[in-house]
């Protein structure tokens, strides 16, 4: 069962240009990574909590978010040409997340999420979002209603290795004061 603990504070002195919010989230987070070090730390946060400040966190470090409707995902970058110059750190643009929807293949999988299992449609797309996290690969989780088409929700994260289950529990699970 997660737990959602309140382990460190900082202050955001609005109009002092000091630190974003994004910012202090991250020095506050990389923090308790140093604290704690050989933990994994999974953040999840609202689409707010998304930026370029986010790039090249520890590797201990993963960080789950909404996904901004008009966010521009990009391929995989593609493999060295052993050309000269340097080698492409994006592939191609892909589509906007409703094309994405449309074109992509759904298959159900069961959650729990707000208390009660249900069972949502998923769709799984390994990309970058390069400008938020630069050339580092994230999971997209396009969700939607068994009924529906299009997508409800779209969720990134820089954790490879978690099922689209467990990016939706992780996201209904976190905290509601962000």
């Amino acid at each position: 069962r997660p737990v959602a603990l309140p382990v460190g504070f900082a202050l955001v002195v609005k109009n002092s240009g000091d630190s974003s919010r994004l910012a202090l989230a991250r020095r506050l987070v990389e923090a308790l990574a140093v604290a704690l070090p050989g933990r994994r730390i999974d953040v999840v946060a609202d689409s707010a909590y998304a930026g370029k400040v986010l790039r090249g966190l520890p590797d201990s470090v993963t960080w789950t978010t909404r996904l901004r409707s008009n966010a521009s995902l990009y391929e995989l970058a593609p493999r060295r040409t052993g050309k000269r110059g340097r080698p492409r750190l994006k592939g191609s643009k892909l589509p906007t997340l409703a094309k994405l929807a449309t074109n992509t293949k759904f298959t159900p999988v069961t959650v729990t999420a707000y208390g009660t299992t249900t069972t949502v449609s998923v769709a799984v797309i390994r990309c970058l979002w390069y400008g938020v996290f630069g050339p580092q690969a994230v999971q997209v989780v396009l969700v939607r209603d068994k009924s529906k088409a299009g997508y409800d929700v779209a969720l990134v994260t820089t954790d490879l290795a978690a099922s689209a289950a467990q990016i939706i529990e992780r996201y209904a699970s976190r905290w509601s004061i962000e």
